[in-house]
């Protein structure tokens, strides 16, 4: 009974939340722009600049001995 009490009350707290369903589409970024930058004192990165279809842009780092070209697409989450 011990064992049951503990397991069963929390099954009653959670259950009285909402449920928080995540709510994204999938859409398409492009890549527009590839800068070489000093992230670090001692660590150079690739900062690249994604945009989707929608004008929201957003950025990446990458290491500087990554090749992406620019205009090559990727599917990205974007909240709706």
């Amino acid at each position: 009974m011990k064992n049951i009490l503990p397991v069963a009350l929390c099954i009653v707290c959670y259950s009285c939340f909402p449920s928080r369903d995540i709510q994204a589409e999938m859409v398409d970024a492009t890549l527009v722009k590839v800068q070489e930058i000093s992230r670090y004192p001692d660590i150079k990165q690739k900062m690249l600049t994604w945009q989707t279809n929608k004008a929201v842009s957003f950025v990446t780092y990458e290491s500087v001995t990554v090749d992406i070209p620019i205009g090559t697409q990727a599917k990205v989450l974007l909240q709706k």
